[in-house]
């Protein structure tokens, strides 16, 4: 991934499309879509193979709501970070296996979770500061 975005964002530069001090934001940027591409897609991918898209889809909107409202855990890698969030995708899977319900009942059930997470949690949307600063 890393190896692609930084292709990218020199071939932007290249073109002249961004000013060189832009490279490495343009590179992250990229870095960081290309994660999250491959990470809807490979959810995707698995709520189809399971017949779980509809399931799936609202547990990918509940997903992005709390981890734009509340933040979340931020892993020292792109592979780290999609392990912990397929391992989360994975007990959710779990869950509707175990405990099937209609489709009402998931959401109602992940809605239920954001409100009451909501009221507890600061907003923590930026990663934890480094070590030094």
């Amino acid at each position: 991934m890393e190896k692609l975005a930084v292709k990218l964002s020199e071939r932007l530069y290249q073109e002249k499309i961004i000013a060189d001090d832009e490279r490495e934001v343009y590179q992250y940027c990229i870095e960081v879509t290309i994660s999250t591409v491959s990470y809807w897609a490979s959810i995707l991918i698995c709520a189809v193979l399971l017949g779980k898209l509809w399931e799936s889809v609202v547990y990918l909107g509940a997903f992005m709501v709390m981890r734009f409202c509340f933040g979340g855990y931020h892993a020292s890698t792109h592979f780290r970070c999609a392990l912990v969030s397929m391992a989360s995708y994975g007990i959710f899977l779990t869950f509707i296996f175990l405990f099937p319900i209609n489709s009402y009942g998931v959401f109602a059930v992940i809605s239920w979770l954001i409100t009451a997470v909501a009221g507890s949690s600061p907003n923590s949307t930026a990663p934890p500061p480094t070590k030094g600063s």
